[in-house]
């Protein structure tokens, strides 16, 4: 609103145009609570050459709420979205490495101003509900605000939650490293570029269903979503990431085309992921020569997927139009080198 205003002004006078951005802010305050502003933001969309958004939640929320129908096609028409992007420390210190404590111990991050929208609040409840149910939780709270003293009143004696204000991103990937999930139950959120820092260290994320980040990736593949205040579904939403990591023990599975076609690399990776204790698994149709490199690079692999076509050469060769020798000698060699 206010910049937008700004630049709306400035078309009028001097019709240079310009490209608006819708943040959080504007829909969540102005336009819900500032009523008499209402027809000035209008304004500052029509005259706007493209409408920005950074999510497709907030995009679909302003339209559903916001835009008169009369005028919701041709806004629609100039609208895109273009989600926020990392910093390059962030991409220059990827992490591989999942975090697995054992099912007991629970490690959640939360990173934000310590308002009310970033609910601080509502996952101190979450901590406290999952150490009555035996587990072993530890909460590290990262920021500063002006519920700060409020929180601390709330965690008062519990040494496991620790609030450590402002910090530098090299201290913060520390932590987020060490952390089982990472957390962020806002009431709104425009984007939530803080989920994204923390999946660049492997971390899990619960994120508010409806709001920002939501709808970015399907259900389960990088976290869950939640309703913000909900500290049950939060709970079952852990209790479901730890017990499929458990039980999976987690792992990389890599497959094609044929994955040992590209073994250089294939041997870098399987040896960063086992410094980092990730099980490794290939995908392979085994029809490829036994130079030293493959053989390298099974050395760190856990599990082989070996896809034979016909155990019979003659009915091979009938089903595929080549010889399974390959296929065997692999199989012989996986045998004799477990």
């Amino acid at each position: 609103f206010s910049a937008g205003y700004i630049a709306y002004k400035i078309r009028e006078k001097y019709n240079i145009r310009y490209i608006i951005s819708v943040r959080n802010t504007d829909i969540n305050l102005f336009f819900k609570y500032r009523k008499k502003l209402y027809n000035t933001g209008i304004n500052i969309l029509k005259n706007a050459d493209k409408i920005v958004f950074i999510s497709e939640s907030s995009k679909r929320e302003l339209f559903n709420k916001y835009i008169p129908l009369k005028l919701k096609k041709e806004f629609l028409k100039k609208s895109m979205v273009i989600f926020n992007g990392i910093e390059e420390f962030w991409l220059k210190n990827i992490n591989t490495a999942k975090n697995i404590s054992d099912k007991k111990n629970i490690n959640l991050t939360q990173i934000g101003r310590l308002d009310k929208n970033k609910n601080f609040e509502t996952t101190i409840k979450v901590f406290k509900q999952l150490k009555k149910e035996g587990y072993n939780v530890k909460f590290n709270i990262i920021g500063q605000g002006k519920q700060e003293k409020k929180l601390k009143k709330i965690a008062k004696n519990e040494e496991k939650i620790i609030f450590y204000g402002q910090l530098e991103k090299e201290k913060i990937i520390k932590i987020l490293r060490k952390s089982d999930i990472f957390i962020l139950p806002s009431k709104y959120e425009t984007f939530g570029l803080v989920y994204a820092e923390a999946l660049s260290q492997a971390v899990p994320i619960i994120y508010t269903r409806g709001q920002g980040f939501d709808n970015l990736f399907e259900e389960g593949k990088v976290g869950y979503s939640v309703k913000y205040n909900s500290v049950n579904e939060i709970i079952e939403k852990i209790n479901r990431y730890k017990n499929y990591m458990l039980l999976s023990g987690g792992g990389v599975t890599v497959t094609g085309g044929e994955p040992l076609l590209q073994a250089s690399f294939l041997l870098e990776l399987f040896k960063k992921l086992k410094e980092n204790g990730i099980s490794t698994c290939i995908d392979t149709s085994g029809m490829v020569v036994l130079t030293d490199l493959i053989k390298e690079v099974l050395k760190y692999t856990d599990l082989v997927l070996l896809d034979i076509k016909h155990i019979d050469d003659e009915k091979c060769k009938e089903l595929v139009g080549f010889s399974n020798k390959k296929e065997l000698e692999f199989a012989k060699y996986l045998s004799e080198n477990n």
